[in-house]
């Protein structure tokens, strides 16, 4: 199709058309999510379409525009047409300092799955159709705002967007790297499942519907494609102790049978006892997706860390979450040192199970340290925001280049010492980064019982 320039195309019937004008979109993503009222952040019914890509088709010889909206999620065009435009957003943004990171997301399961190479072609990056009835010219203090249709790829890929663009305001990843979302999940996860591997994060239908599990899953994307380190996760020492036959596993740390669906969900849970390169990477998943819908640091935020777990629990099968769910799964990540703490006590498994907490000490299993996932996420948490005096004298807190240089620096993750390869990288002077914040990185893994017992 022949297209030109505004100036240059010609009205197909005379009068039809003003003299040409420049006019401003802005395109939101409607969302809904379980867990939408939580926190600062994406409690709203839209989202900005951040860095999305869009294709403007207007009437004549104008033909096609295509175009990356802005941070604000708006582009501006010249035109001769007020009536009768199109537009087509694509699940398809990029985002980051320099606006090379990919974000891609597809309608069908992706080839990996059944064991082909992911290509960009594959799967469905269908766009949203818009019919534009009328837009106003000259409108750029005063933007015209449309919607794409609501529905499963909108929440999902609003919501990844949103916690990327609220994460990596912190840091700034650089270079260029992809996200593939996909809408579907293997059979082995189901419904509530969620999978990150490499550049893949694949969700299924209820984890869609949870802005917290789509940001957890970022959370590990981000974590090893700044540092380049995997998960490296096994889950053994909470898998019915059959990998661990001396896995002690005190009732207020397991997490077997407690959401009675797919065994995979019931490998660790938020106040479970694991090994400690296992709770680290779960845990810090889980303070990134706090990360994304809370202000870390007064008096912009609370400070406070809200957080809602998701996985559904079945209280009858473990009668020690009882408290978790009576509080909705709500959880602080500044904790405390009361029972009562919303989500559980400061430093669960040194509190709760001791057991556990006494694990590395056994002749058979010296060394091995356990910790949990909450210990973890508001390990990091603290470690980024605590305003306790007794943590602030140590100085300014960090911020999450910090921590991701302390993944850095550690260069591997240690399944069964991971709070020991960090305690060696961040009092070691030639990592300049990190080595001014040792002290309070100490207090903070007392404070929250990641320091293991040794």
């Amino acid at each position: 199709m022949l297209t030109l320039p505004c100036a240059m195309a010609v009205a197909i019937v005379p009068g039809e058309a003003d003299a040409c004008h420049e006019s401003k979109i802005c395109v939101e993503i409607p969302v809904s999510a379980a867990d939408q009222p939580v926190g600062d952040f994406g409690v709203s019914e839209t989202v900005v379409a951040r860095g999305t890509r869009v294709r403007l088709v207007t009437p004549g010889a104008e033909g096609v525009t295509d175009v990356w909206l802005d941070d604000e999620g708006c582009f501006t065009y010249e035109s001769r047409y007020r009536y009768g435009l199109k537009l087509q957003v694509f699940p398809e943004a990029f985002l980051g300092v320099n606006a090379d990171v990919r974000i891609r997301g597809f309608d069908d399961r992706p080839a990996a799955v059944v064991g082909i190479e992911v290509s960009p072609t594959v799967g469905g990056t269908i766009p949203w159709r818009i019919d534009i009835d009328y837009a106003p010219a000259g409108n750029a203090d005063s933007p015209l705002v449309v919607h794409v249709n609501a529905d499963d790829m909108a929440d999902m890929f609003g919501w990844l967007i949103e916690s990327f663009y609220n994460v990596d305001g912190y840091a700034g990843i650089t270079g260029s790297r992809d996200i593939l979302v996909h809408t579907e999940i293997g059979d082995a996860q189901a419904a509530l499942g969620a999978y990150n591997s490499g550049d893949l994060i694949m969700l299924g239908p209820i984890a869609r519907n949870r802005k917290f599990i789509v940001a957890h899953e970022f959370g590990h994307w981000y974590q090893s494609n700044w540092t380049g380190l995997g998960l490296g996760v096994d889950y053994l020492y909470e898998d019915n102790g059959e990998a661990d036959p001396t896995a002690a596993k005190d009732a207020d740390c397991d997490f077997q049978n407690a959401t009675n669906t797919e065994e995979i969900n019931d490998l660790h849970g938020l106040r479970s006892a694991e090994y400690s390169a296992e709770a680290m990477s779960e845990g810090y998943a889980q303070f990134m997706a706090t990360l994304a819908f809370n202000i870390a640091v007064e008096p912009e935020g609370s400070g406070e860390g809200e957080y809602q777990y998701y996985k559904e629990i079945i209280v009858a099968n473990q009668p020690s979450y009882a408290d978790l769910v009576d509080g909705n799964y709500m959880v602080s990540l500044l904790g405390g040192t009361l029972e009562s703490t919303v989500g559980g006590r400061s430093a669960w498994v040194q509190n709760m199970c001791p057991a556990d907490w006494n694990h590395p000490l056994l002749p058979e299993s010296l060394g091995e340290h356990v910790s949990s996932e909450i210990d973890w996420m508001r390990f990091f948490w603290g470690f980024i925001a605590d305003p306790d005096p007794s943590i602030s004298m140590f100085g300014t807190p960090p911020d999450l280049r910090v921590v991701l240089d302390l993944f850095s620096a550690a260069g591997t993750l240690e399944a069964q010492d991971q709070y020991g390869t960090f305690e060696v990288a961040i009092n070691n002077p030639s990592n300049a980064s990190i080595f001014p914040f040792a002290q309070r990185f100490e207090s903070i893994a007392i404070k929250n019982g990641v320091k293991s017992n040794e």
